[in-house]
């Protein structure tokens, strides 16, 4: 009997084991939930870890370089159709004006202007060093916490840097070097007639926001500080996101005022290289001029527009093939013709000599019959023989030398005419090259700097994203943890069926005895 009622008790507990409701602290175990739980566990862990973001911006590099690619060869084409359109010197004057107006520029002669571009330089060098001071108060303030009653520091206080992320940013975060070469880009590009007003003024205004960026971190450790109880906790975990959000934020601002600097130094040399084609061009009166509205139609048609010079306009409507061809048989007339008299000279100067000889040894010889005549007769005669002989060889040296002479200006003459018609054919030549160069980077610069901020303004945003996502991690890990700890334990049903399964064996034979 008492068997009997140790086998109903523990199939009583087994049932009560199993039962579906929470009326005790044991649970059946749940695979769904448990599946879920973990699912949610790893996406934490994902947020945490950053490897969803870091896809993220992988694919826009991918896509930026794309765009990048798409933009380059819409303007090869652009360039390879501005090329075969020059057909005259009208033609190219006409694409490279249209680069020169595109780009903003100043004048030497406009007082005004310069001054008022190098005093926004100079606002920006001291707007540097107020942000470097900003920055150097946010570090100290940030490092450790100042001792009460005194502006000493107490080092006791810094488990933050020990060590930690903050130590490695600081290494660099307050590194305003990329800011100060990008503003000696701006000031470089200034002096080679460019005008930099506009990203001078970008660069001022994300100096500004930087500054404030710094307070802020300040105002935001200083309320971080004052956490107390629970969350006193989560003080450090949101100082390491306060900080990586000030890196991601610091980190846009100087790309933002690189790009700026990186267009106007593009712009910059291209100016440099239309500063060289005018000067080819007023060097061979080319027609090009950049006070002048470029030969070309209004309204953006590039249809040329004849010159009221007439003579400019004969040159301007010059064709191009044609006239490299005629320079090409310059230079080769003048070598030729060098070389003639090159030669020239040289023979000349033989015949001479060798006149000179001929002429002294006729002379030797008829003073010899002079002085070897036997009477007064023979004597006249050779005396006669030997007038008439260097009136002969005075003539022939006259000639002779008349020749040599002409030779001998002839030589750098025809040297000087190749030089310059070979000067001209390079010149000419390297003028359409930098006429290329100017049409196929002409719109690059603009184009490249708005793909890149606009690549910029996407990774900032992805970046920021995933700043706050690590933001509600530290916030729900703990939570997401505990309940995936929660929905792993539990009694799972192969347990039950056990513990029913033994109990029916301990219960079912004594019953069976007694009945």
């Amino acid at each position: 009997m008492k068997l009997k009622k140790i086998a109903l008790s523990v199939l009583l507990t087994a049932c009560w084991l199993a039962r579906p409701d929470g009326a005790s602290a044991q649970r059946i175990y749940s695979a769904d939930r448990d599946e879920q739980a973990q699912a949610t566990q790893k996406i934490v862990a994902d947020l945490q870890s950053g490897t969803l973001f870091d896809k993220q911006l992988k694919n826009l590099s991918l896509l930026a370089k794309r765009d990048m690619e798409a933009s380059l060869a819409a303007a090869k084409a652009r360039m390879r159709s501005d090329i075969s359109s020059f057909t005259t010197w009208r033609d190219v004057n006409c694409v490279v004006g249209r680069v020169d107006k595109s780009i903003k520029q100043v004048h030497a002669d406009n007082d005004a202007e310069n001054n008022a571009i190098r005093q926004k330089l100079q606002q920006l060098r001291d707007q540097i060093t107020t942000a470097n001071a900003a920055y150097l108060a946010m570090k100290r303030e940030t490092e450790c916490k100042k001792a009460d009653g005194s502006e000493d520091l107490d080092t006791e206080k810094c488990p933050e840097l020990q060590p930690g992320q903050l130590a490695t940013f600081f290494e660099h975060a307050g590194d305003l070097k990329d800011i100060e070469e990008s503003v000696r880009f701006l000031t470089d590009s200034y002096g080679k007639n460019k005008d930099v007003t506009a990203a001078v003024d970008t660069a001022k205004s994300v100096l500004a926001s930087l500054e404030r960026l710094y307070n802020a971190y300040r105002q935001r450790m200083t309320d971080y500080n004052n956490l107390q109880g629970e969350l006193l906790d989560l003080r450090l975990p949101l100082k390491k996101v306060a900080l990586q959000a000030l890196q991601v934020e610091e980190q846009h601002l100087k790309s933002i005022i690189k790009i700026r600097a990186r267009q106007e130094v593009e712009e910059a040399d291209i100016l440099l290289m239309i500063d060289d084609y005018e000067a080819y061009s007023d060097k061979y009166s080319l027609g090009f001029s950049r006070a002048d509205a470029p030969p070309c139609s209004p309204e953006g048609d590039d249809t040329p527009r004849p010159s009221k010079n007439r003579s400019l306009r004969r040159v301007q409507e010059q064709n191009i093939e044609m006239a490299l061809r005629d320079l090409v048989a310059s230079v080769r007339y003048n070598e030729a013709s060098l070389d003639k008299a090159k030669n020239g000279l040289v023979e000349s100067e033989d015949l001479l000599r060798q006149s000179r000889e001929r002429a002294a040894e006729e002379e030797e010889r008829l003073e010899a019959a002079v002085e070897s005549a036997a009477g007064a007769k023979e004597r006249r005669a050779a005396e006669a023989a030997l007038s008439k002989a260097r009136e002969e060889a005075a003539a022939e040296e006259a000639k002779l030398s008349a020749a040599f002479e002409r030779h001998q200006r002839d030589v750098p003459h025809f040297t000087e005419k190749v030089s310059d018609s070979r000067e001209e054919l390079a010149t000419k030549l390297f003028a359409l090259h930098l006429a290329a160069g100017v049409s196929a980077r002409g719109q690059i610069p603009r184009k490249l700097a708005a793909l890149r901020e606009a690549r910029e303004d996407h990774a900032h945003s992805i970046r920021k994203s995933g700043v706050m996502a690590r933001a509600y991690q530290l916030t729900v890990s703990g939570g997401v943890k505990r309940l995936a700890l929660y929905h792993k334990g539990g009694i799972k049903p192969s347990v039950v069926a056990r513990l029913v399964h033994a109990a029916a064996n301990v219960a079912i034979p004594p019953v069976l005895a007694g009945t």
